[in-house]
């Protein structure tokens, strides 16, 4: 009976092993293909937020009814919230990915990730 037990034990071992082995390399590649995706993700809506800015700043300083020192310190102001729109957007999702996974989370460029991905644009 105690020989019995021990096989089991060793057996279940084995497999616990063996899968975490396995399934180790899986877990990277769907963290690497998350990391892409939302890179691909970020960086539309980084682009569109840029774009819908600039038709903002190019209306402001249109207008005769602002000063220029307005208009500079709004478009400064933009800027730095885009910037801190992607850092806080990157480290809210990181913060939802596992400690001993988040060295293969990263932000990638735009290429990267396409190429990743193997999407064409």
């Amino acid at each position: 009976m105690f020989d019995s037990i021990i096989w089991f034990f060793l057996g279940a071992s084995f497999y616990a092993l063996l899968n975490s082995l396995l399934t180790h390399k899986e877990t990277k590649r769907i963290y690497k293909t998350m990391s892409a995706l939302n890179s691909v993700v970020m960086h539309s809506l980084h682009t569109e937020i840029q774009h819908a800015m600039g038709v903002k700043h190019a209306s402001m300083k249109m207008t005769t009814q602002l000063p220029t020192q307005v208009v500079n310190s709004i478009i400064k102001k933009d800027e730095q919230f885009l910037d801190k729109w992607k850092h806080v957007s990157y480290i809210t999702i990181l913060s939802t990915v596992p400690e001993r996974y988040q060295d293969k989370f990263t932000l990638m460029d735009l290429d990267e990730a396409t190429d990743f991905l193997k999407v064409k644009l």
